[in-house]
């Protein structure tokens, strides 16, 4: 079941991560996501992918059993974003079929500079 708008307001330059739990389509039951692999991509406002992550480099499965995984981005991939940018999670399941897990709005906002 797709988790609909969700939505957060991330700092530039900041190392965020989202810990995320994946339902059966009940959206009530964790889902066993043990076997599964993952691809999380943010785009921009013309659809085009500004960054992206999986299962080999930022998408970790830190409880398969109960559904939880977790998109962890590095300070140098966030440094020159400003303004919101639509994300989304995707799974594919061990026989191929892909589901979309979670969409939403990340706002990114420049640090305030020390003065």
């Amino acid at each position: 079941m797709t988790q609909t708008d969700q939505d957060a307001t991330l700092y530039a330059g900041t190392a965020p991560y989202f810990t995320v739990t994946v339902y059966q389509a009940d959206g009530e039951t964790e889902r066993d996501i043990s076997s599964d692999t993952f691809y999380w991509a943010m785009y921009d406002e013309r659809s085009r992918v500004v960054l992206e992550k999986d299962s080999n480099s930022g998408v970790a499965i830190t409880d398969g059993e109960n559904g939880v995984c977790t998109v962890t981005l590095e300070k140098g991939d966030t440094v020159d974003f400003d303004g919101d940018f639509k994300h989304y999670l995707r799974l594919i399941d061990p026989t191929g079929d892909p589901a979309v897990v979670l969409e939403g709005t990340l706002t990114w906002k420049k640090l305030p500079r020390k003065t």
